[in-house]
């Protein structure tokens, strides 16, 4: 007869095997899914940040302005690092000078000044397409980071990201004062 008995009617151990099959649920289905779609929303703000920063960046008056770093960091490190969950690796800002008529023709300047005549908006090979262009390098982390010996990316460590957009330049007008191109000062 007491083979028969079910397991509830013999005295409970449902309360251990409860925790326990609780513990295996959160840790293995709810925590990761947690992880996974933490990743997505931080990509989306790291995208948004680098997209709205070029695109005003694009708009400065001066190419000098555009490069300008303020206190040694530039805006994107600073913005992205105030997020939870962003490490900035590097960071790389560049005006791209591409020729209209000549097709795979472009040329890539850093610093302000160092554009040569020839690539100037009444240069001879012109017209031109001036974009700027903003690269970053980070790392996203997982909301919980679970100690595992296997590094799975988004799970058990950062998730390598390269964020990268470009905005067409807008000023290609004169200084007045000095008769230079806003764009090489």
């Amino acid at each position: 007869m007491t083979a028969k008995k079910s397991r509830s009617n013999r005295g409970g151990y449902q309360i251990s095997e409860f925790a326990v099959s609780l513990l295996f649920l959160f840790g293995c289905v709810v925590l990761p899914l947690l992880n996974l779609s933490v990743i997505p929303l931080r990509w989306g703000l790291g995208n948004s940040i680098v997209n709205t920063t070029v695109g005003q960046k694009a708009k400065a008056e001066t190419l000098s302005a555009a490069l300008k770093t303020s206190a040694g960091q530039d805006d994107v490190i600073a913005a992205l690092n105030k997020l939870s969950g962003i490490t900035v690796k590097s960071s790389n800002l560049a005006l791209i000078i591409e020729s209209a008529k000549l097709q795979g023709q472009s040329k890539t300047i850093t610093k302000p000044g160092s554009i040569d005549r020839d690539w100037l908006p009444d240069g001879p090979l012109g017209p031109y397409v001036y974009r700027l262009d903003l690269s970053v390098d980070c790392d996203i982390a997982p909301l919980v980071v679970l100690p595992a010996p296997v590094k799975i990316p988004g799970l058990t460590s950062a998730f390598a990201v390269k964020f990268h957009d470009a905005a067409v330049w807008e000023n290609t007008g004169r200084d007045p004062a000095s008769g230079e191109f806003f764009l090489n000062e």
